[in-house]
């Protein structure tokens, strides 16, 4: 199915984006000398 294809290429795409975006956060938390974002409980 192109739509399972579809699918497939967004989520990987919406992972990308999270992942960038925690990293991104994740940098400035450091750069602001409070707890790492990895350091935190969720």
């Amino acid at each position: 199915y192109q739509n399972l294809y579809d699918l497939e290429v967004l989520a990987q795409r919406l992972a990308a984006n999270r992942i960038f975006r925690v990293a991104f956060l994740a940098t400035l938390e450091g750069m602001d000398g409070s707890t790492p974002i990895w350091e935190q409980s969720t």
